[in-house]
């Protein structure tokens, strides 16, 4: 690796190791703006999130810049409504605007348009110039973002503010990176000069182009021109292109781990991360409602996993000995671990990283800096679609899982339950039996099948045993009693009971 690349690799990482402080900044400060009651801390929390949000817009314009020079940023183009998608990137600035009294105006020729483009980068273009605009004009001034087409071929849009101005002398250089024009008259409005770069070399990856315009105190006019792509072939521009009587969209402003002795009643959370402030904010966070254990590195984790069997997991991607990826891959083909959820926390966010993630099993995945309550909600529905799965399967035949789990996770019961019909008569078939078969203790035993199915391995047996004695009389393959004994029951009186409570009927009564 030459000098020049070496010191790019690690501007990168540089870069992307703020990700973790800033978690730490913005979730706690989130966290007092929902729970406080203070007035004052309240503001002081919005200051910090404010502030750290502006930090993160520009940690992550430097990582587009170094990804630009890399030539490592690619397309990825989704189908999408653009009028729609730009209505509603407008609507988060609702609070900037309103707070400074400023119009923001939406104007398009048409009411619908699907196309292709990479919505990613199309919000940075939009959102910077729409954030330039709004920072540069005056109180009660006025930002309009205009979209029209150029002979069915180029999408137009044009951002138009009233404010300051640029200079006739400076106005060639804008899109020079750090290059910044006279904002002395605009105090508060200082920056890094990254910002309108980027929308220049991220518009050239499009295959468009942007210019600029502007008068002095009068405002400025940013256009961008980029090929359109319909979404679909069958659409006709006559078709997509609907001109309507309420052309002018106005967007409205308004002004708007400590353990208990209950912890053996709430799922397992094992938190995995090297960083010892963030593992200490999760667990505050979490343990009111998880059983918290953690590890610092990704060896540490799997054998906590092996010992424990957890419900969830939620773990850093960068850490030494084994990393998440490491981990995930780990956990996800050892069959003592195979069935638990798995978060990945990261500071990359690039999306084939992501899909490393999930080609090594995870099941979800979150970038920093992330807010604790997103994660809270995401580790809850992992655990809600296995509570659902549960539920579905309450009192059916463990066969008739099939297609609801993995491959992996169904050959484990296909093999617990090909292992109970091999010994169906056998009455003193045990949980100990069970375990050895699987190579598994009976504690990770028992919290596999009550992951996967809710049952314990008794229980496992005993609605096998039953399932199998059902279709067996069923099928007239014997008396009650002769049924009775070759499932395994050494008593009709205690198999009749078991029946009943498994079927709520009486095996005379098939």
């Amino acid at each position: 690796m030459d000098t020049e690349n070496k010191l790019s690799a690690f501007y990168s990482n540089i870069v992307h190791e703020f990700r973790t402080p800033l978690t730490l900044i913005l979730s706690p400060a989130q966290q007092i703006l929902n729970d406080s009651q203070d007035d004052e801390a309240k503001l002081n929390a919005e200051i910090i999130r404010n502030n750290a949000n502006k930090l993160l817009k520009l940690i992550n314009e430097m990582l587009d810049i170094s990804k630009l020079e890399n030539k490592s940023m690619i397309l990825q183009e989704d189908q999408g409504d653009i009028v729609l998608f730009i209505q509603q990137l407008l609507n988060t600035f609702k609070a900037f605007i309103s707070h400074k009294k400023i119009s923001l105006l939406f104007y398009s020729d048409f009411k619908s348009l699907p196309i292709l483009f990479d919505k990613d980068k199309f919000e940075k273009v939009l959102s910077n110039l729409v954030s330039n605009a709004s920072k540069f004009t005056k109180t009660g001034g006025k930002v309009t973002v205009q979209l029209s087409l150029i002979n069915e071929k180029l999408l137009h849009l044009v951002v138009t503010d009233s404010g300051i101005g640029i200079t006739k002398e400076k106005l060639p250089f804008v899109f020079d990176r750090f290059y910044q024009g006279d904002t002395r008259r605009f105090v508060d409005q200082d920056g890094t000069g990254i910002g309108l770069s980027l929308c220049k070399e991220l518009t050239t990856l499009m295959g468009g182009e942007i210019s600029a315009k502007s008068v002095v105190d009068k405002g400025s006019e940013f256009t961008l021109k980029i090929p359109i792509k319909l979404a679909t072939a069958a659409i006709s521009y006559e078709k997509t292109i609907q001109n309507f009587n309420e052309k002018n969209q106005k967007i409205t402003n308004h002004d708007d781990v400590s353990l208990s002795e209950n912890d053996s009643l709430l799922p397992m959370l094992l938190l995995v991360d090297d960083n010892d402030d963030l593992r200490s904010y999760l667990i505050n966070f979490f343990q009111k409602s998880y059983h918290v254990i953690t590890a610092c590195d990704g060896l540490e984790a799997f054998e906590k996993t092996i010992s424990k069997i957890p419900d969830i997991i939620v773990s850093d991607i960068m850490m030494p000995r084994m990393n998440g990826f490491e981990l995930c891959e780990q956990i996800k083909k050892d069959t003592r671990t195979s069935h638990i959820p798995i978060v990945l926390l990261t500071s990359i966010s690039a999306s084939e990283k992501r899909i490393q993630g999930f080609e090594f099993g995870a099941d979800d995945y979150l970038s920093k800096p992330f807010n604790a309550f997103e994660l809270e909600a995401r580790m809850k529905n992992l655990l809600d679609k296995r509570e659902r799965l549960h539920k579905y399967y309450s009192g059916k035949p463990i066969a008739n899982s099939r297609l609801k789990y993995s491959e992996r996770e169904l050959k484990f019961i296909e093999k617990l339950t090909m292992f109970v019909d091999a010994n169906l008569m056998n009455e003193n078939l045990s949980v100990d039996d069970l375990s050895d078969e699987v190579a598994m203790s009976s504690s990770q035993l028992n919290r596999k099948l009550k992951a996967l199915i809710n049952i314990t391995p008794n229980l496992f047996i005993r609605k096998h045993r039953l399932n199998r004695a059902k279709l067996m009389i069923e099928k007239r393959e014997g008396n009650i009693s002769e049924v009775c004994y070759s499932v395994g029951f050494s008593s009709p009186a205690y198999f009749t009971k078991c029946f009943s409570e498994e079927f709520q009927v009486l095996p005379s009564e098939l």
